[in-house]
């Protein structure tokens, strides 16, 4: 059975693609924590009130353009094939060529992918080790998931244990509509001001 704590550490992923990857993006999120209680009170009685409802604080650094944490889902999910690159991730062993024919594309493309995957992810666990010894005082000595060295050959491994850490996300059903749909509204026409 799955520790608590990690099914938190597997969704967590979840708020960044609802900021990132959806229209119009959550003003709050509630998890299952005491912290978050008093969060879905504030909401709640923003919305009890008939007040404008304030961006969580805790969202902030979800939204597009936030800093390190801001561009997460589209190096990682930029096209259609992502999402079930990911799920193979997630959930098989498979090398290079055996992730290509799943995925339905070539083996230099899986190649090149996880490798700029890696790198979105170093920048992102980067960030985040960062942000938990900063709120903590503490200098965290925890490696990332996905703590390879720029360059070296174990890419594939950092990045299969990455998805597999948050394979609740990954392997949701909705994740490709999700993606999908986020990049049919990039290639809209953007509409001019008059």
């Amino acid at each position: 059975m799955e520790d608590l704590a990690d099914a938190e550490e597997s969704r967590s992923l979840f708020k960044y693609a609802a900021c990132q990857l959806i229209e119009r993006p959550p003003l709050g999120w509630v998890e299952k924590n005491d912290q978050d209680l008093v969060e879905l009170f504030r909401l709640l009685d923003e919305i009890n009130r008939g007040r404008r409802v304030m961006t969580s604080p805790s969202l902030l650094r979800c939204y597009p353009g936030a800093p390190s944490t801001g561009n997460l889902m589209d190096p990682i999910l930029r096209h259609p094939y992502d999402a079930r690159l990911w799920d193979l991730l997630a959930t098989t062993q498979l090398d290079y060529d055996e992730l290509g024919t799943a995925a339905s594309i070539g083996r230099s493309t899986v190649r090149r992918r996880l490798e700029e995957y890696h790198e979105a992810i170093l920048d992102f666990e980067s960030f985040l080790v960062y942000e938990r010894s900063t709120s903590t005082n503490e200098v965290t000595a925890a490696k990332p998931f996905a703590a390879v060295e720029r360059g070296s050959t174990p890419v594939r491994r950092a990045v299969g244990t990455f998805a597999r850490a948050h394979s609740v996300f990954f392997t949701a059903v909705e994740l490709a509509g999700l993606v999908e749909r986020h990049r049919a509204r990039q290639r809209r026409p953007r509409r001019g001001r008059r």
